[in-house]
């Protein structure tokens, strides 16, 4: 029976360690988060141009308390001394560092911009035990409300497309460069590995018209495009960066038979926060497609760019 306990005891101490790890890991894990939350309302709320602390603050309280509700003492406490340290990092607190610069705040930009996440945290924290609705508990692992952290989403985008097509080898009469637009939709299923970096993949489909000129007149022929993207996106606050890739079908309306073909494209896109699970966001993208030569039909390359708008549902947040 000693011999048991003893072991007991061995197994106990071996694992201890681990399991205190795990949870400081935890921690920092959902401190990131719950920064990550008040950083993007805050970044959001400068956007829209910062005039008088006090009623900057009482806008932004909504969102915050939305995380901060969510988030359990431990959690709220750690998360402040995380932004105090930064802030103090920076050169803070701010209004000793202001005279440094001749009370010229845009010197201070960083400062400025973590002792407003500061003090929206520790207004926010002020403020939940009265305000937190009864139906929003804290929970012990804390994921972010304004972006899909370690979880899946449901992107839904669509926009309109100008294009330029370039036939090395055009049809007697007709123009190498041809112009044109057209629009279409796709529905992607993402995952978040961290505040910075997500991948989606799904499907595609949109139409173009071009504009070609030839010896007997104008006409509008019509290509239709299906799609299989791939999408990296690196996020920053409230903006991201796509880069993608493509395998593509396309069906000209003047030669019907399927034809395949590659794209690679960027897009620069900000987003705003989170309403009822969904994110949604706008932004500009470029991309270039490539259909080689096949059956007699000349390699086609086409360059496209246009406004593109959606939305990230957000599977956790259900």
């Amino acid at each position: 029976m000693t011999r048991m306990r003893l072991a007991l005891l061995a197994t106990l101490a071996a694992t201890c360690p681990a399991l205190t790890a795990h949870a400081d890991e935890e921690l920092e894990r959902s401190a990131d988060n719950l920064l990550f939350d008040l950083q993007k309302v805050v970044e959001l709320q400068q956007a829209s141009g910062w005039k008088i602390d006090r009623y900057e603050y009482e806008e932004m309280m909504p969102d915050a308390l939305l995380s901060v509700c969510r988030a359990t003492e431990a959690l709220r406490t750690h998360a402040q001394a995380r932004i105090s340290a930064e802030v103090l990092a920076l050169g803070g607190p701010l209004e000793q560092a202001l005279p440094s610069v001749d009370y010229d705040v845009s010197e201070l930009e960083p400062l400025l911009f973590a002792t407003r996440v500061e003090q929206t945290l520790a207004e926010a924290v002020r403020r939940a035990p009265a305000e937190c609705p009864v139906w929003i508990r804290p929970v012990p692992e804390f994921r972010s409300l304004q972006t899909g952290v370690d979880r899946f989403t449901l992107t839904f985008e669509g926009g309109g497309t100008a294009l330029i097509q370039y036939a090395p080898r055009p049809a007697p009469g007709t123009s190498a460069l041809t112009l044109g637009g057209g629009g279409g939709g796709r529905l992607l299923v993402g995952r978040g590995f961290s505040h910075v970096w997500s991948v989606r993949a799904g499907a595609e489909f949109g139409a173009a018209a071009l504009v070609r000129r030839g010896q007997v007149g104008t006409s509008l022929p019509l290509q239709f495009l299906g799609a299989i993207p791939v999408v990296v996106r690196y996020t920053d606050v409230s903006w991201h960066y796509n880069a993608e890739v493509a395998a593509l079908g396309l069906v000209e309306e003047e030669g019907g038979s399927l034809r395949y073909g590659a794209r690679v494209g960027v897009m620069l896109g900000i987003s705003t926060l989170q309403v009822r699970s969904f994110i949604p966001w706008v932004g500009f993208g470029a991309a270039v497609e490539l259909f080689p030569e096949a059956a007699g039909r000349p390699t086609l390359m086409n360059v496209k760019g246009g406004v593109r708008a959606g939305v990230d549902w957000d599977f956790g947040a259900l």
